[in-house]
C-alpha cells in the first residue's frame, strides 16, 4: 500500500510538472479532452451509471 502511494504521489508530481509550462488554453484542452475519461473511471469505481454525467461542463474562457 505504501509503495502505491509513493508512486500515485510521483506520478502526480510529474504531471504537475508537465502542466507548468503550458499556457492557459492549453491546459483547458487537456482538461477538456481528459473529461470522458475521468467520467469513466468514476463510473467503474462508485459502479453507478449515472456517474457519467456528475462531471459538469465548465466554460472555457479563450
Amino acid at each position: 500500500m505504501l509503495i502505491r502511494f509513493a508512486y500515485l504521489a510521483v506520478a502526480h508530481a510529474f504531471a504537475v510538472l508537465r502542466l507548468l509550462p503550458m499556457s492557459h488554453c492549453e491546459k483547458d484542452v487537456e482538461i477538456l479532452a481528459l473529461r470522458p475519461r475521468v467520467s469513466h473511471f468514476l463510473m467503474i469505481l462508485t459502479g453507478d451509471r449515472s456517474a457519467r454525467n456528475t462531471l459538469t461542463v465548465g466554460v472555457v474562457d479563450l
